[in-house]
């Protein structure tokens, strides 16, 4: 009989056996999971913006389980997106060559909305501010910054900074050229994913 606070964990974080002979029901709220896969321990994050599959260790020997097929889906307008990424360049041109930050929010049947920030201190290689409260059903999704002069890049200070439960992460840099650089990866339970060209390919296109 397990520990009352391991049954707790497993009851918040189970780690569930991939079936081999039919489907694996997916998550159907917010939350978390481990799969036990045929080739490893995959892990299956679910968000109102996003759900994502993907692989946190490979196993040395076959598992007697089903098969995992990693994917990202993001629930997210692309034009509302492209939209809010257009607003913030704007003003971290108008803050150059200090650095800006801003947040994104989501919300079911609404979809993406703009949260400024207050900063608390900025220069050319740093930002500090509080990050936007948000309620009624709306929660923080993409978080935003600029690098100012400098290019697109994840510094120590973003790698210590993204240690978020589940969140998209952009930078701009080159905000003084007309074509700023972009990076983007999404951090889910201490793994990051790159989805720069996505990013990039949104914005480009939408608003072209």
């Amino acid at each position: 009989m397990l520990n009352k606070l391991d049954a707790t964990l497993q009851g918040v974080c189970p780690t569930v056996m991939v079936p081999r002979h039919e489907a694996l029901m997916p998550l159907a709220e917010s939350g978390h999971r481990f799969l036990a896969a045929r080739d490893g321990l995959y892990a299956e994050v679910k968000r109102p913006w996003l759900r994502s599959t993907f692989r946190v260790a490979e196993s040395a020997v076959p598992l007697p389980y089903g098969e995992v097929i990693p994917a990202t889906h993001f629930s997210i307008d692309r034009r509302q997106l492209a939209e809010s990424l257009d607003r913030f360049i704007e003003e971290a041109r108008q803050a150059f060559p200090k650095e800006h930050a801003a947040w994104l929010s989501f919300m079911d049947g609404e979809g993406l909305r703009y949260e400024p920030v207050r900063v608390e201190s900025s220069g050319g290689g740093h930002i500090r501010y509080r990050r936007p409260t948000v309620a009624g059903g709306r929660v923080l999704a993409i978080d935003i910054h600029s690098h100012g002069r400098h290019d697109a890049f994840w510094s120590v200070t973003d790698d210590r900074d993204d240690k978020d439960d589940a969140k998209l992460a952009i930078v701009f840099g080159n905000l003084d050229a007309p074509q700023p650089s972009v990076k983007a990866r999404l951090l889910a339970l201490g793994a990051a994913m790159d989805f720069s060209e996505l990013v990039d390919s949104i914005w480009n296109t939408q608003t072209t």
